[in-house]
């Protein structure tokens, strides 16, 4: 199963990318703060990241850049 969406703003990867190249944006940061991805579960930032740096817009589950400060969270959030 492809990852290719922010499940929670329902908006397609190759969406964010051409707000991002549009807007002149080159971090998720930025995504976010504009309200287009990250702003509840956050589940997509990771894959997001990995978007900006390679111009991917569908990955594999497991497959986004994970920063420490993704993992740790991502691991707060869980029970």
């Amino acid at each position: 199963m492809a990852v290719e969406w922010c499940i929670c703003e329902k908006r397609h990867f190759s969406e964010l990318q051409r707000e991002a190249e549009t807007h002149g944006w080159t971090t998720v940061e930025q995504l976010i703060e504009a309200g287009l991805c990250g702003t509840n579960c956050q589940f997509c930032v990771p894959y997001v990241r990995r978007m900006l740096r390679t111009g991917e817009t569908s990955f594999e589950v497991g497959d986004g850049d994970v920063e420490p400060s993704d993992a740790s969270s991502t691991d707060s959030k869980r029970p």
